[in-house]
């Protein structure tokens, strides 16, 4: 189906951090579709939210039903976490962790994981990433990158020293 185009379009796009074809490539395909799917609509969200435009993602949630997705709890944690609302963002994110999501499950351990190492809570860190480990693995490159987040936070919780000392 040429619709069906758009949305491998969108995604090839995603996949190349190219954002606005993306988002245009996810609207012709909202705009054209004959069933709605609250799911490419939440997929332009999740853009939205990550450049930061708290407002319309807002607006776009007060205006509009998305049903129960999971994705939800995912695209409002990291709008809180733009406005600095960290505990409001740590339980919309524990959330979408929580649920059976595998789409961005990756994105949303790392905006848990800055917040927690915002607020020092460096044992919450390292559980969460033993309990998450599996997931983790999918991917040689986030397993490493988590891996030394796993270390720093078990540097500071046996030396609770300035960070500069592990450099």
């Amino acid at each position: 189906q040429n619709l069906d185009q758009h949305l491998l379009l969108a995604e090839s796009f995603i996949n190349k951090h190219n954002l606005s074809y993306a988002i245009y490539h996810y609207k012709v395909y909202l705009d054209y579709s004959d069933k709605p799917d609250s799911k490419i609509a939440l997929m332009i969200l999740k853009i939205f939210s990550e450049c930061g435009l708290i407002r319309l993602v807002n607006k776009a949630f007060q205006n509009h039903n998305f049903g129960k997705h999971g994705l939800i709890h995912l695209i409002k944690g990291i709008n809180l976490f733009n406005q600095k609302k960290w505990d409001d963002s740590i339980n919309q994110l524990e959330i979408f962790l929580n649920n059976d999501i595998t789409d961005f499950e990756i994105d949303g351990l790392y905006y848990l994981l800055t917040i927690l190492f915002r607020k020092k809570h460096y044992s919450y860190i390292v559980e969460l990433i033993d309990t998450k480990i599996q997931m983790i693995k999918k991917s040689e490159l986030h397993f490493s990158i988590i891996n030394l987040i796993k270390e720093i936070a078990l540097f500071k919780l046996n030396n609770d020293n300035n960070i500069d000392n592990i450099l």
